[in-house]
Formats: C-alpha cells, structure tokens, sequence
C-alpha cells in the first residue's frame, strides 16, 4: 500500500501550480502531436500522389480495371462515339461497370449518340445509371472520388484502349471533375436523341451565342438557306436603321437566289428618317413586304424567324452606338420548330395589328374630314333660320307661332353643336384652348346667361330677373321664386383651361338643375381652391337622381329622365377629363342633387395639347 503524505499550505499551493502548468504543457503537446500527425499524413497523400502515362493493351486495360475496382460511389466518363462499342465489347470493362453498380455506386456517362453506335448505346444505357448525348465529343476521361483517366490515343470501334494517362492528383481530379459535370449540364438524355434518330426528327438545338459578330454571321448563314420566307421583328428605329446597313445586300441576295422566298420586315417608328431608310429599302428590293408601326412594338428584342423552323433574338445592348456589333447583346438560336412557330405566330400578330392601325387612322382622318364638312353644312341652313326667327320674335313678341319657332331653331342649333362634339370625342379630336381665366368671372356670367334664357324660353323676358351683388360672401340672382346663388370661397379662381369648354360644363349643370328644381327651391353654385386643384358644384333642390340611373349619368347617351339630360352630361365629362379633372354627382341628404368637377389649376391634360394641334379651324 502507497502511503500520501500530507502537505503543507504552501507545499500544496506550489503543487496545483506545478499540476496547472503540467496540464498546459500537456494541451500544447497534444495539439503539436495532432497537427504533426495531420501534415505527416498530408506529406505521405502528397508523396503518393502521381500523374503517369500507360503504354500498351495489356497496361492500360489492367489500370482501367484498377481504377474501377477503386470506385466506391460514382464513376462519371466522357467519350466520343466510338467507346460505347468498347465498354460493350471489351469484357474488362463491362464486368468493371457492373461491379460497380453491384457495390451499390452510380455511374453517369456522356457520349454522342449516332445512327451508326444507336445499338451499342442501347446497350450500354443498361450498365450505367444514366446516359446522355452531346454532339461532337472528342477523346475520353473518367472521373471517380480520388482519381481520373484520360485517353491518350484515338479511340478505335470494339477495340480496346491502347495509352491512357492516370492522375490521382487532388487538384487535376477535381478541375476534370469540374468539367465533367459542365458538360453533363449540357447534354440532353441519350433516350431523346435515340427517338430522334430512329424517327428521323432534326435534334432540337438552343445555342447561347454571346459574341456579336458570331451571332450575325450566323443568322446571315440561316438566312441565306430560306426556302419560303425570312421575318424580323426589329426592338427599335436605331437597330433597324443599323440592320439595314449590314443585311440589306443579303436580302438582295436572298431574293435573287428563290424567287419563292418571301422578305418580311416590321420596325417601330422614329419618324422621317425611318420612312427614308424603308423607302429606300423597298426601291432597291420591291419583293421586301416592310411596315412601320407608329406605336412602339413593345418586344425589347430583335427577332428573326426563318420558314417557321429557325429563329434568332438579340438583346439591345446599347441602342445609342452606330457600331452594329456593339448594339448588339447576347443571342440565342433555336431550331426547334414550336418556338420557331410561335415567335411566327407573334409576328403575325403584331403585322395584322400594325395593318389594322393604319386602317384606323385612314378611317379617322376621314371620319375628321366628315366632321369638318358636317359642321359647315349644318351650321350654314341653321344660322340663317335662327337669326330671322329672333328678327320675327322682336317685332311679333306675343305671337305663340313664331316663339315656337324661335326655340325650335335655338333647340336645333345646341343639338347640331352637341352631334358635333359626340363626333369629336369619339374620333379624339375634341378641340382645346387653354388660356389663363378667373374663374369666378365666369361662374357669373354663366348664371346671368343660364338664367335669362331660362326666362326667355318661358316668354317671360327678364322682367323676373333681379341681380344683387351686395352681398359680402355670395350673389344671388331671383328667378320669380327661385334664387341661383354663388357662393365663392376664393376670389379669384385663376386657372388655365379651355374657358369657353368650362364655360359649356358648367352651363349644362345649372340649366340641368333649373330644369329638375322646384319652382320655389334655391340652386348653390360654390367655387374653391383646394391645393394644385379647384372644385366647383351646383347643388339644387330638386327630385334628386334615381339610384337605378346615378351609375349611367354621364355616358352616351343618357336619356332616363322624361325631361332628359341629352348629351350634355356625357360631353361635360368628356371636356373635364380632356383638361385632366374628375366630374361626379350624388344625392343630398335632405333633397335635391349635387353635380361638381374638379380642374388642375395651373396644368391641362397632355392629350387635350395634341389633340388640339390637330384641328383645324374648320371646327
């Protein structure tokens, strides 16, 4: 038995440090015994590691079976198409690739699949887990987890290989493994091409054509084989100004080497100088079928499609070069026969719509002409019949017959203005001249104007009239037991509009509610500022709107109410959206209706500028 002898406090003290630093010691040395141990291992990897060349059947067949042997998890090899005859008939190598799928491994091979090894392929698709084909493959290599082979020699039918290059290397096994699995990406399943073949369908192609100069000589060597037709779809003005510098001897060609082919070109507009460049090309080549769409097409990218089966698209690169090849981006070409038919099919699309486009703009210009024509001839019978039946009015003021006619002839000028602006709203060409105007001023001589013709149509002159602008916050004009008040919050209202089509919204408003008040309701009008915009409303005491028919209020033609709206309110919200303003109408919750609109104070709306431009003072 071992006896402890006690220890004194400092004894003791000095012991833990002692075992403490022990300890320490003890940690240092591990990690120096494990790290030591690691390289020593990573120098002896390294030692072992070595590239060699084979030579002879006998020593490139046996290090191929080593190799194999040596497989534990995948096996992935690339050759051309002469080696699926010699895994297929070399014993070595089948009974290698069937031990390692019997040990539980993966093997996955790319090859090019031919008329002439389709049997071998076939075959071979049953001793590996998958197969895939990619055109032109040359040589051959292996990939396992630790090692790769290579073939040094060509590649003979059935017969075994004869010089190969082994490496265990880390490095050259892992950049073999990386371009392995690059080209597996690329491939496509051996079975798809097996079909193909056996049913004499063209392998279906997707080529990612980066450079620029290579993308146009490529679709100059598509176009030139056309047997029927050649379209483009052109992205922008520049891009087709630009094609039409390199392609436009190779349409010549075309067209000289088949009568049977057909050239058409679709471009959007930049004007003149598209139409210069389009002339030009058709003057050269009469057989080239080119349009030019006002609109922009839309598509960001170039598009040619020959006889439905080869199409090509660029990318717009730079669409502000004049070098060619530098507008251009990337390329893609397909020769797969459904996206070759549906880019057609847009193409056909987009050539009916430009031709339907240019059938409406001939429609529209002659429906403006008609407009144009309507106006005169109607204006010039009406004139004359309203002027002479204002004469007889004067001197014949008690005579029902003439009033008649005199209302008659007023009723018949407002609905030929009315017909006349349906036209022009429809066709979009109603005619605007925004200028600077106070509102308020206008408001004023609106309700003074509404209101003797209210009077007047009643036969009763202005004699029930009376105007009072002492008021501090509003005017109010007497209508027998009516009053039309106005009740500015902003004074002025200064804002730029068109002020004789306001003056024409506001006029339908207040005659619409004079004809729906009570004879012994009051009628608001209410003008204010509100921010970059101004509202105005014409609140009466009337029926109100029917619900059924509130939704309906300002389209074409609303004609629900026995004494009518007419066109009048359609053509009020068709001028106040022009200057880029709202319209709308609800009912009051006591009684009656409020019409109101609101307008941009300082700005109109930017069609109502273009389509003025168009007019012409016929209108």
């Amino acid at each position: 038995m071992f006896h402890r002898s006690k220890l004194t406090g400092n004894q003791q003290k000095h012991s833990n440090q002692w075992g403490a630093l022990n300890i320490a010691k003890g940690k240092t040395h591990y990690r120096y015994l494990v790290n030591n141990t690691l390289d020593r291992h990573r120098q002896r990897d390294i030692a072992n590691e070595k590239t060699e060349v084979l030579y002879g059947i006998e020593n490139a067949v046996g290090k191929g079976v080593e190799f194999m042997a040596a497989v534990r998890h995948k096996m992935d090899l690339c050759y051309d198409q002469n080696a699926p005859s010699i895994v297929v008939e070399v014993g070595a190598y089948r009974d290698g690739y069937l031990g390692i799928l019997e040990r539980g491994g993966k093997i996955r091979v790319i090859t090019e699949v031919t008329r002439e090894n389709l049997d071998y392929c076939k075959k071979l698709s049953r001793l590996v887990t998958e197969l895939r084909h990619l055109d032109n493959v040359k040589g051959g290599l292996a990939v396992s987890e630790n090692a790769y082979m290579a073939t040094a020699a060509t590649l003979e039918k059935g017969k075994p290989l004869t010089q190969v290059i082994y490496s265990n290397v880390r490095v050259l096994v892992d950049q073999n493994q990386y371009l392995f699995d690059t080209l597996w990406n690329k491939a496509v399943p051996a079975e798809q091409r097996m079909v193909e073949i056996e049913k004499g369908i063209q392998p279906t192609r997707i080529d990612v054509i980066c450079n620029p100069r290579e993308s146009v000589e490529r679709a100059f060597e598509i176009m030139k084989n056309a047997k029927k037709e050649v379209l483009v779809i052109f992205a922008t003005p520049h891009v087709f100004e630009l094609s039409m510098s390199l392609a436009h001897d190779i349409y010549s060609q075309i067209l000289q080497a088949n009568e049977n082919v057909k050239i058409r070109l679709l471009t959007p507009s930049a004007g003149e100088q598209t139409e210069k460049i389009a002339n030009s090309v058709l003057s050269e080549n009469p057989r080239v079928q080119l349009r030019i769409s006002d609109k922009d097409l839309q598509t960001k990218i170039t598009i040619l499609i020959i006889d439905g089966k080869e199409v090509m698209i660029w990318e717009v690169q730079d669409d502000n070069t004049d070098d060619p090849y530098q507008a251009s981006g990337i390329a893609t070409y397909s020769n797969s026969e459904s996206i070759a038919s549906s880019y057609s099919a847009i193409f056909e699309s987009l050539w009916k719509q430009t031709e339907m486009y240019e059938r409406l703009k001939d429609h529209d210009r002659a429906q403006q002409q008609f407009i144009n024509m309507a106006a005169h001839e109607l204006r010039t019978p009406i004139q004359p019949i309203l002027m002479n039946a204002k004469a007889l009015k004067r001197k014949m003021p008690e005579n029902e017959r003439v009033d008649i006619m005199a209302r008659s002839a007023e009723r018949l000028q407002k609905l030929t203005e009315d017909i006349l602006d349906v036209a022009r709203i429809e066709s979009k060409h109603l005619k605007l001249n925004p200028e600077l105007f106070n509102l308020n001023e206008t408001i004023r001589d609106i309700i003074s104007n509404s209101v003797t013709e209210e009077m007047s149509s009643r036969n009763e002159g202005s004699s029930n009239i009376t105007n009072n602008n002492q008021e501090e916050n509003y005017n109010y004009y007497n209508v027998d037991n009516r009053r039309v008040i106005f009740e500015p919050k902003d004074d002025p209202i200064m804002i730029h509009a068109d002020p004789i089509r306001i003056f024409q919204v506001i006029s339908n408003l207040l005659k619409n509610a004079l004809m729906h008040s009570s004879q012994v309701g009051n009628i608001w009008i209410s003008a204010a500022k509100a921010g970059n915009s101004t509202t105005v409303s014409v609140r009466d005491s009337g029926p109100g709107i029917s619900k059924d028919v509130l939704s309906d209020l300002f389209t074409k033609p609303f004609m629900k109410s026995d004494k009518g709206f007419g066109l009048g309110l359609y053509i009020s919200r068709s001028i106040i959206e022009a200057h880029g303003g709202r319209i709308g109408a609800q009912n009051n919750k006591d009684k009656g209706a409020t019409f109101w609109f609101t307008l941009p104070i300082e700005t109109t709306h930017p069609s109502a500028s273009r389509d003025s431009e168009q007019q012409t003072d016929q209108d």
